[in-house]
């Protein structure tokens, strides 16, 4: 005689769970970038950084939204915490000295403070000499 075994039911995945994944993973794989880059030496600016910290906060939230739990509510404020920080610091340091215009011939140099290559502090005092002075400026690549 044959036994009847009922068809098992399919368990349905949790609403939001593709989400959560999804977001907790590009934020954790855009500070694993970050850290790559770093250690490779390549300093150029990490823009992707807070783009992917903003998508994984986005796609937590919508987790969070779709389901809430306090292990969602946690990893949005964690990863939204973690992509304003990112924002915050490059937009800071992206911003320009206010203009003041340029420098007229015959005219003293306006003040200004910077650090020369070797470390020191470079002035505009630094250039006050008995001979003429020609400063040019070279933007380059480290």
């Amino acid at each position: 005689m044959e036994t009847f075994t009922p068809p098992r039911a399919r368990s349905k995945p949790l609403p939001g769970r593709l989400a959560a994944t999804l977001g907790a993973s590009l934020g954790i794989l855009a500070i694993a970038a970050y850290v790559v880059q770093f250690s490779a030496h390549m300093w150029t600016v990490p823009w992707y950084l807070p783009i992917l910290g903003s998508i994984a906060a986005a796609l937590l939230l919508l987790a969070l939204v779709m389901r809430p739990s306090w292990k969602r509510a946690f990893l949005v404020l964690m990863f939204g915490t973690i992509a304003a920080g990112e924002w915050a610091f490059l937009l800071s340091f992206t911003l320009l000295p206010p203009y003041t215009g340029p420098v007229a011939v015959g005219q003293p140099m306006p003040s200004f403070r910077s650090m020369a290559a070797n470390g020191q502090p470079f002035t505009n005092e630094s250039l006050r000499a008995d001979r003429a002075t020609v400063m040019t400026f070279f933007r380059g690549r480290w």
